[in-house]
C-alpha cells in the first residue's frame, strides 16, 4: 500500500515537473526572449485605441511574432493616409500622391491617390514637363480624363504621316485624309473612304490607318482569303476599344500603344510581340519582322520576339536592355536603332543585308553596315526599313546609312526635311510646304508623289 502511494505521488511529480517546464519555457518565450508577448499585446492594445504610432513602435520590436508583421503593415498603411490627408489638405500633392500609394487598399486612398496624382500630372503638363505628366497621369488611372490627356499627347508625338511599303506610298493630309501612289492588287490601296486619319502604317499589302479618336481602319478586310494574314476576328477584337495612340504594323504583327503605356498585339506570328503584352509606362512602339520594341517612358528600351536573321543566326536586334536616355526608336528588319537625347544614335542587330532569289535557295549575303551610326551627331529624327538607316539632322538635311541597293540613301542633297520615314527599300523626307521627296525601290509606281501636297505637319492634328 504504501508503495502505490509512493508510487503516485511520484508520478505526479513527474507530471507536475513538466507542467512547470513548459510553462517557464513559455516564460522565457513570451516574457524574457525578449518581452515579445507583452509588446505584441502593447501594440494591438494601441491599435485598437487608435494609438498607431505608438502600436508602429512596438510591432517593429517584434518581427516575425505571431502576425505582427501583417498588423504593423496596417498601422503603417493608417500612418501613411492620415499624412496623405494632412498633406493634401496643406496643397502639397505630389507628397499626398506618394503617401496615398502606401496607404493601398485603405478607406478611400485610391480615390484620393488618383485624385492628387491627376493635380501633378496637370501641372506638369501645363509646364511643359511631359516625362512626369505622363508618371503621374498614368497613375492617376480613369480619373478625370487622364487617359484622354496621355493619349493625345502620345498620339501627337507617335504619329506618321507618312509611310511605304514594297508597292506603295501612303501619306495623310491636313484634312485626314489618306493619299496613295502604287498598285492596289491585294486592296492595300483601298482607303480612299478614309477620314479623320492622324497616322498610317503600310506593309506588305496591309495597311492601317490610326484615327484622332484612338480607332482604326484597315485593309484589306482579314477574311481568311489575305494570303500574308489568313486571319480572322481576333485583331478587331484586340483593337476596339477606341484608346489606341500608336500603331506599327510588321505585316506579319500588328502592335498598338494604349493611352495608359500599355501595348497589344495581334498578327500570326504571335511570338513577335506576345511578350510585349506585359510591358508598362511605354511612349512608343516599333516592330521589324520578327520582332518588337518599346520606349519607356525613362528613356529605357524594351524588346521582344526573335533575336536571330533569317537564317537562324544570332543578330541581336533585341539586345537594348543597356540602353539608356533614348527619346526615339525605330526598328529594321533585323536591326533596331535609338536615338539619344544628346543628338547622337545607337544601334544593334544584323550589319549585313539576306535575301533569297527567285529559285534559289542559297541566300545572297554581304554587308550593308545599317547599324553603323556611331559617328552620327546633331540628329533629332531617326527611320529605319529593311536594311538602312535614315537620321534627320537639326539643319534639315539627312543622312543614311546600309544597303543602298535601289538608292535609298541617296539622299545627300536633301535640305530643308522635318521629318523622315523608311519603307523596306525607300526613303522619305517631308518637307515643310507639306510635300514629299523620295528615293528607293519603285514598284508599280510607288514612288510617284509628284502630286502630293498638304501632308499633315507631324502633331499637328
Amino acid at each position: 500500500m504504501q508503495d502505490q502511494k509512493r508510487s503516485k505521488k511520484k508520478k505526479l511529480g513527474i507530471v507536475l515537473s513538466v507542467v512547470l517546464f513548459v510553462i517557464i519555457l513559455l516564460l522565457l518565450t513570451y516574457i524574457f526572449e525578449p518581452f515579445s508577448f507583452i509588446k505584441y499585446l502593447k501594440g494591438l492594445y494601441n491599435e485598437n485605441r487608435g494609438n498607431y504610432m505608438v502600436a508602429e513602435a512596438y510591432y517593429s520590436q517584434t518581427p516575425d511574432f505571431l502576425d505582427s508583421d501583417e498588423h504593423l503593415d496596417y498601422v503603417q498603411r493608417e500612418l501613411n493616409y492620415a499624412s496623405a490627408v494632412e498633406k493634401m489638405k496643406l496643397g502639397e500633392y505630389k507628397d499626398a500622391a506618394a503617401l496615398f500609394a502606401q496607404a493601398k487598399g485603405l478607406k478611400d486612398s485610391a480615390e484620393l491617390g488618383a485624385a492628387c496624382s491627376y493635380k501633378v500630372g496637370t501641372d506638369y503638363e501645363r509646364s511643359g514637363d511631359y516625362t512626369n505628366m505622363l508618371t503621374y497621369l498614368w497613375a492617376a488611372g480613369d480619373y478625370k480624363d487622364a487617359l484622354d490627356i496621355t493619349g493625345d499627347y502620345l498620339r501627337r508625338i507617335n504619329c506618321h504621316v507618312v509611310d511605304a511599303d514594297w508597292y506603295n506610298t501612303f501619306a495623310v493630309t491636313d484634312e485626314g485624309r489618306v493619299l496613295v501612289a502604287g498598285g492596289n492588287a491585294e486592296g492595300q490601296a483601298s482607303v480612299e473612304d478614309w477620314e479623320d486619319i492622324v497616322s498610317i502604317s503600310g506593309h506588305e499589302s496591309f495597311t492601317i490607318g490610326l484615327k484622332s479618336d484612338g480607332s482604326i481602319c484597315y485593309t484589306p478586310p482579314l477574311d481568311g482569303n489575305n494570303d500574308i494574314w489568313n486571319y480572322s476576328d481576333k485583331f478587331d477584337t484586340v483593337f476596339s476599344n477606341n484608346n489606341i495612340v500608336d500603331i506599327t504594323n510588321s505585316g506579319y504583327h500588328v502592335v498598338g500603344l494604349k493611352s495608359d503605356g500599355t501595348v497589344v498585339g495581334a498578327g500570326p506570328n504571335t511570338a513577335a510581340y506576345i511578350d510585349s503584352n506585359s510591358w508598362s509606362d511605354i511612349i512608343a512602339v516599333d516592330t521589324g519582322i520578327e520582332h518588337t520594341v518599346g520606349l519607356k517612358n525613362d528613356g529605357t528600351v524594351v524588346a521582344a520576339g526573335n533575336n536571330k536573321n533569317q537564317l537562324g543566326e544570332e543578330a541581336g536586334q533585341c539586345n537594348v536592355k543597356s540602353w539608356t536616355d533614348i527619346v526615339a526608336i525605330s526598328a529594321g528588319n533585323y536591326h533596331t536603332v535609338g536615338l539619344k537625347s544628346d543628338g547622337t544614335v545607337i544601334a544593334t542587330g544584323l550589319n549585313d543585308v539576306i535575301a533569297f532569289e527567285d529559285g534559289n535557295e542559297d541566300p545572297l549575303r554581304g554587308y550593308a553596315g545599317q547599324c553603323d551610326v556611331e559617328g552620327w551627331t546633331d540628329i533629332v529624327a531617326i527611320a529605319t526599313g529593311s536594311f538602312h538607316t535614315i537620321g534627320l539632322k537639326s539643319d534639315g538635311t539627312v543622312v543614311a546609312t546600309g544597303d543602298n541597293y535601289f538608292g535609298q540613301c541617296n539622299i545627300s542633297t536633301w535640305k530643308d526635311i522635318i521629318a523622315v520615314y523608311a519603307g523596306e527599300w525607300t526613303t522619305i523626307g517631308l518637307k515643310e510646304d507639306g510635300t514629299i521627296r523620295i528615293t528607293g525601290l519603285n514598284l508599280e509606281g510607288s514612288r510617284n508623289v509628284s502630286g502630293f501636297s498638304n501632308i499633315q505637319m507631324p502633331g499637328s492634328y
